[in-house]
């Protein structure tokens, strides 16, 4: 991947406050720790790629009906606050550590194997499910904070089938 030059920074940023795809201004290069607010990026395919501590605030990522493949990829410290992922995401074996999460919506990724600790998702729109979520690691915080809102008590490690 090559580093993002300064005059590529600047017309990232004009086409982000014009609305217009930076998909092909980003395609081959380093995203890590860019700040890509309010940015619509239609390809987002990062397979195998690390843009860590990337800022992705009221992004658009993916398209409808597109499959967006993001899988064995370094995301840690990303902020994907209030975005919005669309389409289908392959985020198999995903290193999303601390990234926040908070009033995102992805609600169709795969993400099985992927490590989501220390991640916010308050008022995140998130599919939970058994085939998509297989393997993933997440905090047990979360599912506390969730089940006490739905009043259902956690049971204590090893008290389950006492």
């Amino acid at each position: 991947m090559k580093p993002i030059t300064n005059t590529l920074r600047e017309k990232i940023q004009l086409h982000i406050k014009n609305g217009a795809d930076i998909s092909e201004l980003i395609a081959g290069y380093d995203i890590k720790g860019e700040k890509l607010d309010h940015a619509v990026i239609k390809n987002f395919n990062r397979f195998n790629d690390d843009y860590s501590g990337a800022s992705f605030v009221r992004a658009v990522l993916g398209e409808e009906g597109k499959v967006t493949n993001i899988s064995h990829s370094t995301a840690t410290g990303c902020n994907f606050k209030y975005a919005k992922l669309l389409g289908t995401w392959d985020a198999r074996h995903w290193n999303a550590k601390n990234c926040n999460f908070c009033g995102a919506s992805i609600p169709n990724m795969d993400y099985r194997y992927a490590d989501l600790r220390g991640g916010l998702f308050c008022g995140c729109i998130f599919s939970l499910s058994n085939w998509a979520g297989e393997g993933a690691k997440f905090d047990k915080k979360v599912f506390e904070m969730i089940f006490k809102h739905w009043g259902i008590a956690m049971e204590p490690e090893g008290e389950a089938n006492a």
